[in-house]
């Protein structure tokens, strides 16, 4: 029990007593007593006892709801947080596709510039910490997240995704050649992949994920 519940409960525990002392031996404490006093007595043990639960009662209302309060808060910022990153990963698709390949990602001989590549990767990599930010603060809180399993599981799916689009990055980078520098798109298997069609790795690996994640948090906040 916390401290918080100790007075209120103490009251209940002497109001519960009184009313024992009172049925158990409350004739002998009436013929003892001036009647007046007695009187005074038993209400006494009545207000106490009312007021010790209604206290408990009220704390245990409000402590409720300001848990549901903090727990919704709690999945607004998550909702919040992964939605601008689920755009940011969208935004930096269009981008690659858009600035860093050329002539487009759909020709065989698409080349990936390497200045703007690695910009954007950059940008994605944030992207990739902030759901890996997301996914250990779950991890640590299980019980402050519903479903918290199938959360995890379909953000980690989401961040690995991005995660090694981000290590070719890092193990590629290196090998850009030429003046500008730069790659063909065939040599970067994953971010080939990325920019093409969406129906093959894009919405499967990070699109479907993050949106099922998004869809919990909505109905968990409106609940």
């Amino acid at each position: 029990m916390t401290r918080r519940w100790l007075f209120p409960a103490a009251l209940v525990a002497l109001a519960l007593v009184g009313a024992v002392v009172l049925i158990v031996w409350g004739e002998g404490i009436a013929v003892r007593v001036h009647p007046e006093v007695f009187k005074v007595l038993a209400q006494l043990v009545l207000l106490a006892g009312l007021g010790g639960v209604g206290s408990l009662v009220i704390k245990e209302f409000h402590g409720a709801r300001e848990r549901r309060e903090q727990t919704k808060e709690r999945l607004r910022s998550a909702l919040s947080g992964l939605i601008t990153s689920y755009n940011e990963v969208k935004g930096l698709r269009r981008r690659l596709r858009a600035e860093a390949i050329r002539p487009n990602a759909e020709d065989p001989a698409a080349v990936v510039k390497s200045m703007e590549y690695a910009a954007l990767l950059q940008r994605l990599n944030d992207s990739q910490l902030n759901i890996e930010a997301y996914v250990r603060l779950i991890e640590g809180n299980r019980d402050l997240y519903p479903d918290s399993q199938v959360l995890l599981d379909e953000l980690g799916r989401a961040e690995e995704y991005l995660g090694n689009l981000v290590t070719e990055w890092e193990d590629n980078l290196g090998s850009f050649q030429g003046t500008p520098s730069q790659q063909s798109l065939a040599k970067l298997q994953l971010l080939r992949r990325f920019v093409g069609d969406a129906s093959i790795s894009f919405k499967p690996s990070f699109s479907d994920p993050i949106s099922k994640v998004l869809v919990m948090l909505s109905r968990a906040i409106a609940r």
